[in-house]
C-alpha cells in the first residue's frame, strides 16, 4: 500500500479524517506526544513528516 501526502502540516481535524480517530482524539494525542505537534502561529499542527518517520522508523526496526 501506497500513502502519499504532499503537505508537511495537518489540522487536527484533517488528520482525524485521514486516520480514522476522532478530533477530540487527535488532539490529547498531540498533548501527550504520540503525535508529533508544531506551533503555527496561534494553530497546533500535527507534523506529518516526523509521524511518517516515525513511522518509517517502527518498520525498519521490526525487521
Amino acid at each position: 500500500m501506497k500513502v502519499v501526502l504532499a503537505v508537511p502540516y495537518m489540522t487536527a481535524e484533517k488528520y482525524a479524517e485521514f486516520a480514522g480517530l476522532t478530533e477530540l482524539t487527535v488532539k490529547r494525542m498531540m498533548d501527550n506526544g504520540h503525535i508529533p505537534s508544531v506551533k503555527k502561529g496561534k494553530r497546533r499542527l500535527v507534523n506529518v513528516v516526523e509521524e511518517m518517520r516515525a513511522a518509517l522508523g517502527e518498520v525498519q526496526n521490526d525487521g
